[in-house]
């Protein structure tokens, strides 16, 4: 009797953690940082070094999880931006879709004194400029999941009627 007691209480469990929903992930192309060593200086031209440094490709493609999906997309990828040959930032970090291409949303921490370098505000009002009252909405939205994600989703409706 107890043996079935318990098997009752943990199939419903089993059911939903093995139906759960899964987030759903997709391969974005974004362009990327651009190699150092595109115009050699006038010593390696003297003096070529004997091994190739590697070139990074102009663009790449990664897995990023979906996050919004609209007339404007949110992506989140879970490493750090250099190990996708981006510049600088934190782990996570965000892109968004658009009609004109995929873009980076980075964002350095604040280390000590320093003033903290938000490029995604930059990024998200170029790309969002045709939205009345993003510039406002933009400047208040920290840098996360739940906010850029409401963002994201606040954009889309108040723009859902010109894109039709």
């Amino acid at each position: 009797m107890r043996k079935s007691f318990l098997i009752t209480l943990l199939v419903p469990f089993i059911y939903l953690s093995a139906n759960a929903q899964q987030p759903a992930f997709e391969d974005i192309t974004y362009k990327t940082k651009q190699s150092a060593h595109d115009s050699p200086t006038l010593l390696q031209k003297l003096f070529p070094p004997k091994q190739k440094s590697p070139s990074i490709p102009a663009e790449r493609t990664i897995a990023a999880k979906v996050i919004v999906k609209g007339k404007v997309s949110l992506y989140e990828v879970d490493k750090y931006p250099d190990k996708c040959d981006l510049p600088y930032g934190t782990k996570p970090f965000y892109f968004i879709k658009t009609n004109e291409g995929t873009f980076p949303l980075l964002h350095n921490e604040q280390i000590g004194v320093y003033s903290v370098y938000q490029p995604y505000k930059n990024m998200l009002i170029y790309n969002l400029k045709d939205w009345q009252d993003g510039e406002n909405e933009i400047n208040l939205t920290e840098y996360n999941v739940q906010a850029l994600s409401l963002l994201i989703e606040s954009y889309n409706q108040a723009t859902e009627h010109t894109s039709k």
